[in-house]
């Protein structure tokens, strides 16, 4: 049986399938399309080209769809693990300064049932330089994701000096620790027609 593979310039993959990801997988995007160093003339281009078609593989023979299996820290998230901290950038200068500028686009994979695997590209990048990370974090797919199987998320920048602090929960006289973990700042975004600007207030990614 022929292997799959996805090609970059002159190097070729393959594929190494992935038997069971998470229920959540994590595509993440950010929020303009960019021309070179040109921003596009609509800012929310990209959401809008997403919620219409959702994530399009643009070659079946070379190229996927790449995602994060599961939401770990901030800083072994792609792109994040690659762009900021890997260059010196810690975890609070990603929360505090970057991941505002980007969308979350959870894929449902019981709506979405096409096949995973593990990114080739940043399996060879772990054995090499980034030993840290776990190669099964970061999985491809050859197949356009629709956008019935997607569901956008932003990150909200309040109460960011809370997060991986012990907290105590008080109810009925009992109390439990917990930590604010930073996922908790993930919001489902709200669509307001076509401007997409607005954010309304909502439940936690925990709760939804």
């Amino acid at each position: 049986m022929k292997s799959l593979t996805i090609k970059d310039g002159s190097c070729q993959w393959n594929l190494e399938k992935v038997l069971k990801p998470q229920r959540y997988l994590w595509h993440v995007t950010t929020r303009e399309i960019r021309f070179g160093f040109q921003r596009s003339e609509d800012p929310f281009g990209l959401r809008k080209k997403i919620l219409k078609e959702g994530l399009i593989c643009n070659d079946f023979e070379k190229w996927a769809i790449f995602a994060n299996n599961g939401l770990t820290k901030p800083q072994f998230l792609f792109p994040f693990c690659i762009d900021h901290f890997a260059f010196g950038d810690g975890v609070k200068r990603i929360m505090e300064n970057m991941i505002m500028d980007y969308d979350f686009w959870r894929i449902d994979t019981l709506l979405y049932t096409g096949e995973w695997y593990v990114d080739p590209k940043m399996e060879a990048g772990i054995k090499q330089s980034y030993t840290r990370l776990n190669k099964y974090w970061y999985l491809c797919t050859k197949n356009n994701i629709p956008p019935s199987a997607l569901k956008l998320f932003t990150f909200k920048e309040t109460n960011l000096d809370e997060i991986d602090k012990l907290k105590i929960n008080f109810s009925d006289g009992a109390a439990n620790a917990s930590t604010n973990r930073w996922q908790d700042n993930l919001t489902p975004h709200i669509w307001k027609e076509d401007t997409l600007e607005t954010i309304l207030p909502t439940k936690p990614l925990i709760a939804a």
